[in-house]
């Protein structure tokens, strides 16, 4: 069996009675370019380079889940005309001096223009290209939530102070983005992929204290109810995810039950630094209660300052309270550009020790193999001379690398 096949051989099991290892996924765009020494503005608007680059680094790192690393907030908000400014040394960002939403009149602007609208084309060109690479099925889309695509195209201070003064104008917004952007997007994303199940959309804006559990219940989590029950594809869902902030509530069980909310009660989604600090049993017997699926985000400060003991011991506590069972997955919140790959590696060895099923009952005779792994370099080096996947490799011209 190939590498992609044993992974979603891994995926797959985690949601049934018969799990085999606890998966992982990672969210790693900037990393990805500094890996792999290319200009960040090389790879995000060539989705080649993309495409192969994130699964060279998935598989060097032995990740579950192969995704393309797009800058996922801006894709939405760049198809009707927001202003994005592209960078060779970091992730592209919304231009915040000149939002394409100023009045009420402006609204008119959100609205679907194709798949040739911006950087969508490209994004999907990435998907075929994963697709074809790795061999599996386009089980999934991301996007910008409906909030935070308000927050890019109108302002985050701008959207809150409208909350706040005229909040019929941020429903109709919201609204807006959901019907005239978001579901045609989706549809025709569908159409192309129609194995897909689901999209995950990300929603950082909508975190505390960025925003409170009034505004998360009368904006939030409509927008997400609103998009499912009128996107008429049965089957097919839209979850929010990437949101945090629970240890600044007194009760941390309300912004549970909207996360439950805003997957259809399908999973559960926590990141830290809530779940080291409210501790991960809290939101394992919130998930088992509520018979989902249980994914914790793993904090990208301390993969990226180490130690390596302490991300071990880590891993091991998030394991060992929420693994039994099934249905837990990890995600690594963010890999930062100048994470050092042993700290992923060490991860990825801990949760391969740790999360083998059936768990053991008894960690202190787990060994963790961290071995040395070869530099990346090395790695892609090999992959060009097995090529299984076919890879192009014509970036290797612009990258830094030796090879």
């Amino acid at each position: 069996m190939s590498y992609w096949s044993d992974s979603m051989g891994i995926l797959g099991a985690a949601f049934t009675d018969n799990p085999v290892r606890v998966p992982v996924a990672a969210q790693f765009p900037g990393h990805a370019c500094k890996m792999a020494k290319i200009q960040f503005d090389k790879v995000f608007t060539n989705p080649l380079v993309l495409t192969e680059i994130s699964l060279l680094l998935t598989e060097y790192y032995g990740l579950t889940v192969p995704e393309p690393q797009w800058d996922a907030y801006n894709i939405e908000p760049e198809s009707i005309g927001q202003k994005i400014k592209f960078f060779p040394e970091h992730i592209p960002d919304i231009d915040r001096s000149d939002y394409i939403i100023k009045t009420k009149k402006d609204l008119d602007k959100i609205k679907f223009n194709g798949l040739r609208a911006g950087r969508f084309g490209k994004l999907v060109e990435s998907y075929m290209l994963a697709k074809k690479y790795t061999g599996l099925p386009r089980t999934g889309f991301i996007a910008s939530s409906p909030f935070c695509t308000a927050c890019n195209v109108y302002g985050y201070e701008n959207l809150i102070a409208a909350i706040a003064s005229d909040p019929e104008f941020v429903h109709e917004m919201l609204r807006r983005i959901c019907d005239d952007l978001l579901i045609p997007y989706i549809r025709e994303l569908k159409a192309i992929f129609p194995e897909a199940q689901s999209i995950m959309l990300a929603d950082a804006w909508a975190s505390m204290p960025l925003i409170n559990m009034k505004i998360m219940n009368n904006f939030v989590v409509p927008s997400i109810q609103y998009l499912n029950d009128h996107i008429g594809m049965p089957g097919f869902i839209a979850m929010s995810a990437g949101n945090w902030g629970d240890t600044y509530l007194k009760y941390p069980m309300d912004l549970a039950e909207a996360r439950l909310k805003m997957t259809m009660n399908t999973c559960l989604f926590a990141l830290d630094p809530d779940v080291n600090i409210i501790g991960p049993e809290f939101y394992k017997n919130v998930s088992d209660k509520s018979g989902v699926m249980l994914q914790i985000g793993f904090d990208a400060a301390l993969l990226e300052k180490g130690p390596v003991s302490d991300i071990i011991t880590r891993v091991k506590r998030y394991i060992n309270a929420g693994a039994a069972g099934g249905k837990f997955f990890l995600f690594l919140n963010n890999i930062n550009a100048d994470t050092p790959p042993e700290h992923v590696h060490a991860f990825i060895a801990a949760v391969n020790a740790y999360g083998k099923y059936p768990i053991s009952k008894n960690f202190d005779s787990v060994e963790v193999k961290t071995l040395k792994k070869d530099i990346f370099e090395s790695f892609v080096k090999m992959k060009t001379k097995d090529n299984a996947e076919g890879y192009a490799f014509t970036w290797l011209k612009d990258s830094g690398l030796n090879i």
